[in-house]
Formats: C-alpha cells, structure tokens, sequence
C-alpha cells in the first residue's frame, strides 16, 4: 500500500507540474484534494528509501513555487484590471514642465461640508 501511495504521489505530483505549466487553475482544486488524501495516508509511515522522499519533497517544493508564480500573475493581472477600469474615461498626460494633467472625463468627488 504504501508504495503504491508513493507512487501515486509521484505521479499526481508531475501531472500538478503539467496543469500549472499549462495555466489550468481550475484543475488544481481536484488535484489538491488527491494529494492531501495521499499525504494523509503516507503520513505516519516508516521511511523505507529516503532518496524517493527527498525526490517527492523536491517535486513539491517546485510545483509550489509554480503555484506561487502563477498566484503572483493573478494578483498582477487583477490589478491591472483594475487601473485599467479606474481609467477608462480618464487619460493621464504630461506637461511642458513635467506636471500631469488628466484628460477626458473628470471623475467628481464629493465634497463635505460640516
């Protein structure tokens, strides 16, 4: 059982690698469940080849970076959405002299009075 568990790993683990090069965020979710699901059951096991280990835990360590490069790519394109909508009808410019002057449409702010 357990080395048919750590074979499996072995392989959900290469084709996470295969899903994250392949920008397919939505297949993570599935594949996140297997391994915590074989995770949980290697977990209490005794180390019979600490070589395979140590590959599995390499293995790991570069899909989470991965994750982590493509979390940052989200992040990044999420906020440049979001300048984008926040400058639709608004374009920034430069003067003569270096000051910015927006062209287009003036968003109106709301002024208080006490």
């Amino acid at each position: 059982m357990r080395q048919d568990s750590i074979a499996a790993l072995e392989s959900l683990l290469a084709r996470e690698r295969s899903v994250l090069l392949a920008g397919d965020l939505a297949g993570i979710a599935e594949l996140t469940r297997q391994k915590e699901r074989l995770v949980d059951a290697l977990t209490h096991s005794i180390v019979a080849d600490p070589l395979r280990w140590q590959a599995l835990d390499r293995m790991a360590h570069r899909n989470q970076r991965l994750l982590a490069s493509a979390l940052a790519g989200v992040r990044a394109a999420t906020e440049r959405l979001a300048a984008m909508r926040h400058n639709l009808n608004q374009l920034d410019t430069y003067s003569h002299d270096g000051q910015r002057q927006a062209l287009g449409e003036q968003r109106r702010q709301l002024e208080r009075k006490a």
